[in-house]
Order: structure tokens, then C-alpha cells, then sequence
């Protein structure tokens, strides 16, 4: 079964409500997961839950490195998987 990966959206993981794109290993054309191809609405959800979590956590610069970490490695990582899909 393919894995969907989901959207993390305001401390929770979401499954999407959108189309999916296969990303396919171009080495066997195994299909690796899938990925969401989210509206803007849920983009902007996101971002506006982001927003928010930043301006309560300022006095706190240890959570906010942690939280750019951990947002900014799965945003390549879906990034990467949205690459490897189309370039095939």
C-alpha cells in the first residue's frame, strides 16, 4: 500500500483534501508515496496556524528552533518527493 503523506496543520496531521501525486523510485518505477497536491486554502490554514504558534513561543528560542527544524525538514523532504515525481 502507498503511503499518503498528510498535512501538519496547526499541531495535528491532517489527511488531505486533494489530489495526489505519485512519487515513483525512477530506478524500479516503484511508486514510494503519495503526495498532496493541497488547495491554497489548506496551504493558508498552515500558514496562518504557523503564524500564531511563533508569536506565542517568542520568549522561547529553543522551542522556535525546533519547530523551524523539524517544518523546515519535511517541507524539502515533499519538496524532494514533488521533484522526484515530475522529473521522471
Amino acid at each position: 500500500m502507498t503511503e499518503i503523506l498528510q498535512n501538519y496543520i496547526d499541531g495535528e496531521w491532517e489527511t488531505p483534501q486533494a489530489d495526489l501525486l505519485d512519487v515513483i523510485n525512477p530506478a524500479t518505477n516503484e511508486v514510494l508515496a503519495a503526495v498532496p497536491l493541497s488547495p491554497a486554502s489548506e496551504i493558508d490554514r498552515a500558514a496562518q496556524a504557523a503564524a500564531a504558534a511563533f508569536r506565542v513561543g517568542d520568549g522561547h528560542p529553543q522551542a522556535i528552533a525546533s519547530s523551524i527544524s523539524f517544518a523546515s525538514k519535511h517541507c524539502w523532504k515533499r519538496i524532494w518527493m514533488i521533484w522526484l515525481a515530475r522529473s521522471r
